[in-house]
């Protein structure tokens, strides 16, 4: 299995980093190996976000990836810029933090139930191993569209003012 490591400071590196580990196992007969770990530097994700979202983030919208299990934010993308840092604001705060967790944990049907939000959509998009879970909410003065990454405690969050979606 692999598994991916909450958004951190590497010591080693003096970096904002995640790190991955892998199992590895002896293809001839499966057994296992050792364990293999990498760390990627949130600043090169960021260099493929900000090369993305450079041409496409626009007005009010915002972007931000998070790992559902921690809270933490770990990239935030606007039209003017893409953050990495540590201590990033979840836009839409704890009610935000919950419909993460509600589409990470199989519990996307309790999303209707938070106070003040207003359930547009809720959708599985890839029904594989490792399916896609997807919800479109209204809450306070924006529009988020909340979808999980396959293999990972994470989401992406994108919103928008419900003023200028209409």
């Amino acid at each position: 299995a692999v598994y991916i490591d909450e958004p951190e400071l590497d010591e080693s590196s003096g970096q904002f980093a995640i790190a991955l580990s892998e199992a590895i196992v002896s293809p001839s007969n499966g057994e296992f190996l050792g364990v293999i770990k990498s760390v990627i530097a949130t600043e090169e994700i960021d260099k493929r976000i900000s090369s993305y979202a450079a041409a496409t983030v626009k007005g009010s919208q915002i972007v931000q990836l998070l790992d559902a299990r921690s809270g933490v934010v770990f990239a935030t993308i606007t039209p003017d810029k893409v953050e990495t840092m540590e201590g990033q604001v979840l836009q839409g705060g704890e009610v935000l933090q919950q419909i993460a967790t509600a589409l990470t944990t199989d519990a996307a049907d309790t999303i209707g139930q938070i106070d003040k939000v207003k359930v547009i959509r809720n959708e599985v998009l890839d029904s594989g191993a490792t399916p896609t879970a997807s919800t479109l909410v209204e809450y306070g003065q924006r529009d988020y569209s909340v979808v999980t990454i396959p293999g990972t405690p994470w989401v992406a969050i994108a919103s928008e003012s419900v003023q200028e979606v209409n």
